[in-house]
């Protein structure tokens, strides 16, 4: 082979690297449909979730099945006596059917654990009871951040939590449609929220939660992008401090821009959160929200006509400010 063939294919391949865009689900992505609209999220544990433990009231008086273990607040329920426990149902079932003692087969981060436990007899309706409070899954409002053209969406900019469950047993849900009621105004020391609300029914699922990470949650999109203006991936390399947009929405389900500032883009050579600061300059989002309010975290980034990143964080003392991660990261994962 000549030099000059073998230079005008490595001339091909390095155009061919040039023009396409940052590798997203094995697909290259240049291009995604940018949303700024509120979602309902709803994630799942492998089993039950336990979020508190209490007394039964017994013919013998107050007893506490879990009294003498380490259970504990954000543990899982697995499964009893062998049986997969994933609703509420499912332990009322198990108990109906066992004996005086069960099984319970427990997850607490890594670890499995196994308890024998004696459930109480509840002296008003005669039910064995197990003193736990548990429920099924986290939920709460956030802020859809786009959708590729490949239907998969990012959105929060953060993982979802409870606080008491770690969030990478959080990795099932859905995402649902919501519309935002009001706003909690952010204060200094007090950050404020939006108010939203959304139905968990199967004709509002938006999309199908399969990833749960320190950027975001991830997933299949099932609705409309029609609605969405497509924008073109920012590399973080181009980002500049100075003015910006943010796309939020602070009233139903319609997002808006609102003004800010780039203060600080830090220069993150491995995939990492916190790489923006923003500052809101926007008065008429200033005077709805004190600046930027819990619910808001995934609202996308604009600068010079493209997406750079998405809020994440609010900084307590300051409402103006926040977090935000870089478009890059959102769209490697």
């Amino acid at each position: 082979m000549s030099k000059f063939c073998k230079f005008f294919i490595l001339f091909l391949v390095i155009c061919a690297f040039s023009v396409t865009g940052i590798a997203y689900a094995g697909v290259d992505v240049k291009y995604v449909y940018v949303a700024g609209t509120p979602i309902g999220i709803s994630v799942n544990a492998d089993g039950l979730i336990i979020d508190g433990l209490s007394d039964v009231i017994t013919d013998d008086g107050r007893v506490s099945p879990f009294g003498e273990t380490d259970v504990t607040s954000g543990d899982i329920i697995i499964s009893i006596d062998g049986k997969a426990i994933r609703r509420r149902d499912d332990i009322i079932r198990a108990l109906n059917e066992s004996g005086d003692e069960i099984e319970i087969e427990i997850k607490r981060k890594e670890k499995i654990l196994n308890y024998k436990i004696r459930p109480a007899v509840e002296s008003l309706n005669k039910e064995k009871r197990l003193g736990i409070i548990v429920k099924e899954d986290v939920s709460g409002i956030g802020t859809l951040t786009f959708v590729s053209e490949n239907k998969r969406f990012v959105a929060l900019g953060h993982a979802i939590y409870d606080g008491k469950v770690d969030y990478r047993e959080l990795q099932d849900g859905n995402i649902y449609k919501s519309s935002i009621l009001g706003v909690n105004i952010g204060k200094r020391g007090a950050p404020g929220e939006l108010k939203g609300i959304f139905s968990a029914a199967e004709t509002n699922i938006l999309g199908t939660i399969d990833s749960n990470t320190s950027f975001g949650i991830y997933g299949n999109y099932v609705g409309e992008t029609n609605r969405f203006k497509r924008y073109e991936i920012c590399s973080k390399s181009d980002v500049q401090t100075g003015r910006a947009q943010i796309l939020c929405t602070i009233e139903g389900d319609v997002p808006k821009f609102y003004d800010v500032e780039i203060v600080k883009a830090t220069a993150q050579s491995a995939e990492a959160e916190k790489g923006l600061i923003v500052r809101v300059t926007d008065n008429t989002l200033i005077g709805k929200t004190g600046g930027i309010v819990q619910g808001m975290s995934g609202s996308p980034i604009i600068q010079n006509g493209k997406l750079i990143g998405a809020l994440t964080h609010v900084f307590i003392n300051d409402p103006l400010r926040g977090y935000g991660v870089y478009a890059d990261f959102l769209i490697n994962k």
